[in-house]
C-alpha cells in the first residue's frame, strides 16, 4: 500500500514538473523557434520586415571612421546591432533614423548592453559637419567602407526588388550570431515615424526577452 501511495507520488510530481516546464519554458522555446525557424510566417515580431533567410553578415570592408571605433572583426556576433547605411550629408531622414535608435536603445533600460548602434558611411565628404551633426549620439560607432569593398559589404543587405542599399535608408537588424534578420522602411511623415519608433522598440524587447541567442 505504502510503495503504491510512493509511486502515485512520484508520478505526480513528475506531472507537476512538466507543467512547469512547459508554463514557463514553453514561450522560451516557442520564441526561438520562431525566430530560428518560422520567422517568416509566424511573427514574433510584428513590425519589422522578417528576413526568411539566414543571410551572413561579416565586418569585412568597414574601416574606422569618425567615431574612432576600432574595427572588431567580430562586431556582429555579440550584440544585437542596428545597422544604418547612409551618406556623410545625413539629411534630416538620416539624423531622424539615428536619434530614433538611439532612444530605442535607452528604452531598453540595462537590456541596452545588449544593443550595439552602427551607422556606415558611403562616403566621407561632409565628415567635418557630419561630426557636428552626431555629437550628441552618444555611442554610437561609425564606419566608413573601404573602396575594395565597399559594394560587397552593401551586397549583404541587398533587398530583392529593393532600392540600391546606399539610397534606401533602410534599418537593418542583425542577430547576435552575425545573421540580417530584418529590416524597417524610413518614413518622413511624422506620425508615421512615432509609429516607427515604437513598433521597432517593442520588436526589440520582444527579441531581448525571449530570445536564447542574446
Amino acid at each position: 500500500m505504502e510503495q503504491n501511495e510512493k509511486q502515485t507520488a512520484i508520478k505526480k510530481n513528475k506531472r507537476t514538473l512538466v507543467i512547469i516546464l512547459l508554463v514557463f519554458g514553453g514561450p522560451i522555446l516557442a520564441a526561438y523557434i520562431t525566430l530560428n525557424y518560422f520567422s517568416g510566417s509566424l511573427k514574433l515580431v510584428n513590425y519589422g520586415k522578417v528576413i526568411r533567410k539566414n543571410v551572413p553578415i561579416t565586418a569585412d570592408g568597414l574601416l574606422q571612421g569618425i567615431s574612432n571605433a576600432k574595427v572588431v572583426k567580430n562586431i556582429f556576433l555579440t550584440k544585437w546591432t542596428y545597422v544604418y547605411i547612409d551618406n556623410s550629408y545625413c539629411d534630416k531622414m538620416c539624423i531622424k533614423n539615428i536619434d530614433n535608435l538611439r532612444r530605442i536603445e535607452l528604452a531598453q533600460g540595462k537590456e541596452a548592453l545588449k544593443v550595439n548602434r552602427i551607422f556606415v558611411l558611403t562616403d566621407i565628404n561632409d565628415s567635418e559637419k557630419l561630426n557636428k551633426k552626431l555629437s550628441l549620439f552618444k555611442n554610437l560607432l561609425v564606419y566608413k567602407l573601404s573602396k575594395e569593398d565597399r559594394d560587397k559589404f552593401m551586397h549583404q543587405f541587398k533587398i530583392i526588388n529593393g532600392p540600391e542599399v546606399k539610397k534606401a535608408k533602410r534599418v537593418y537588424l542583425v542577430d547576435p550570431k552575425g545573421r540580417l534578420r530584418m529590416y524597417y522602411e524610413s518614413d518622413t511623415r511624422e506620425d508615421q515615424n512615432i509609429e516607427l519608433l515604437k513598433g521597432m522598440g517593442k520588436d526589440l524587447k520582444t527579441l531581448l526577452k525571449n530570445s536564447l541567442i542574446g
